[in-house]
């Protein structure tokens, strides 16, 4: 198996951007001073001072939701840099009412194409704070992808919020972060249009001089990802998991994200009347918690990226799976083993008897 990301991460939290287009530029009426937006047309919401401030600005200037994003995306690699970098990952999914469509664009690094990095991850496992496990950075390109299908703006504009947040950082790579920037905005001048502008900026960041210094560096310091694994990278447009909870569409990314675990246990809690008991009750968070561990314990088996692993997707999503499989949850017991389901035939696997022997067994509440 060779995931996109689930094997190979720079960074340790899943970001995930929810940004809705309705077709026009927003205005923004009033911004709150302590971090929050209000707005009859559109709102920003995001972690790290300078950040909904960046998409804010978009607004203002009369980019829509699209370019807000991007905007606070990159705004986010740099105040937010330690959980998310502009080398991370971030799964974006998108609602263009224009076309009445959802899209999810596929954010997450690929691992390198040479064999022997894989074979060298399955000898010595996935490295923590290490080069060795870096995926290809894919923030360059799903930005660009975003802007070219769903942006009304040029890169350099809505970059700029970024390179003004720069100039308050103090960390060392600074200044060669806003010389990466400057090289982008450069190669996009060279476009003939907006689109083939934006296009020159993936371009020179995956396969001119940019990648070049990537690869070179990633050699340097004992990596595994080189010019090749950058030049074939490209950001993969998908359409996203779906299901129905009491009337609601309740949309995921696809199995390359732990996602679908949260449409699983929606389907498992539909029929339990959770308002009655109260919210944050015992009775509450013992049949969540409980629902949760039901669909944990299939995406520890059955998850994985899709273009390389079978995920029986359908049927791990479907209300009679969910039904067989809420028969499971006992509302006096708590257990403590993984139960993973068998999808294809509606039932549970028979693992029982490998943890009678576990001291405790299970736990009463």
């Amino acid at each position: 198996m060779k995931p996109r990301s689930n094997v190979l991460k720079i960074v340790k939290y899943l970001l995930i951007y929810a940004v809705f287009i309705s077709g026009f530029p927003y205005t923004l009426t009033a911004q709150d001073p302590n971090h929050y937006c209000y707005s009859a047309d559109g709102v920003v919401a995001a972690a790290g001072k300078g950040t909904s401030e960046a998409g804010v600005t978009i607004l203002k200037k009369g980019g829509n939701a699209a370019d807000a994003a991007v905007a606070t995306i990159l705004a986010l690699s740099i105040v937010d840099h330690e959980p998310f970098c502009i080398g991370g990952e971030a799964p974006l999914m998108i609602y263009d009412s224009r076309e009445k469509k959802t899209f999810v664009y596929s954010g997450m690094g690929t691992a390198p194409l040479d064999p022997n990095a894989i074979k060298w991850y399955y000898q010595n496992g996935i490295p923590v704070n290490d080069i060795k496990a870096a995926a290809v950075p894919c923030i360059i390109d799903l930005c660009v992808r975003v802007l070219i299908n769903h942006g009304t703006m040029k890169f350099v504009e809505v970059v700029n919020p970024a390179i003004d947040l720069l100039a308050s950082i103090d960390q060392p790579w600074t200044e060669d972060l806003a010389q990466t920037f400057k090289k982008l905005i450069q190669a996009e001048d060279k476009g003939k249009n907006r689109e083939e502008g934006l296009k020159r900026v993936s371009d020179r960041f995956y396969k001119e001089d940019i990648a070049e210094e990537l690869a070179g560096w990633y050699s340097q310091k004992g990596g595994f990802l080189t010019a090749k694994d950058l030049a074939n990278y490209t950001t993969k447009v998908e359409q996203p998991l779906k299901i129905n909870y009491k009337g609601y569409e309740v949309l995921k990314c696809d199995t390359w994200t732990q996602g679908a675990f949260l449409l699983q246990t929606l389907n498992l809690l539909e029929k339990f009347d959770l308002k009655s008991m109260g919210f944050g009750s015992v009775e509450y968070i013992h049949t969540l918690a409980e629902a949760m561990k039901l669909s944990l314990a299939d995406r520890d088996r059955y998850y994985g990226d899709p273009l390389f692993v079978d995920v029986p997707i359908d049927p791990l999503l479907s209300k009679q799976y969910a039904d067989s499989r809420r028969k499971l949850i006992d509302m006096k017991k708590a257990v403590n083993y993984p139960r993973p389901g068998d999808p294809l035939h509606k039932g549970s696997l028979n693992i029982e008897s490998e943890f009678e022997k576990w001291p405790g067994g299970t736990t009463t509440c």
